[in-house]
């Protein structure tokens, strides 16, 4: 027998979210690759009309963190990250979700074009 489940039943916040992101970034298990995606995904969460202001300033925090760090990749990533942080209006725009990929193109499926890729190519 299947159960339903309220989604309303449990409801995650923003700050549950970052909390659980920035402890990530303290793992001694965190390579500099899980680091910078979890900057990304905290960057993320900022453009977001239900993350509070004082989650946006920790989160600003954090990312001027990296900015000093010695791994290059890692302190690139958070220079990036800050400087959209800083442009306000636009960063909504930047950050916004990204939509699905269509369906219709395959590597080995048809293409927009109603060729399969096959055909096209070779």
């Amino acid at each position: 027998m299947l159960r339903q489940f309220d989604l309303n039943a449990c409801q995650i916040t923003d700050k549950e979210v970052i909390d659980l992101l920035v402890s990530t970034l303290d793992s001694p298990y965190a390579n500099y690759l899980t680091r910078q995606f979890v900057l990304a995904a905290i960057t993320k969460i900022s453009s977001r009309t239900t993350t509070s202001s004082a989650e946006q300033d920790r989160i600003a925090a954090v990312l001027a963190q990296y900015t000093t760090t010695l791994e290059l990749e890692l302190q690139q990533r958070a220079v990036e990250f800050v400087s959209l942080f800083n442009l306000g209006d636009l960063r909504e725009g930047v950050l916004e979700r990204m939509p699905p990929p269509e369906l219709k193109t395959t590597i080995m499926g048809t293409g927009a074009s109603g060729f399969t890729l096959r055909e096209r190519f070779c």
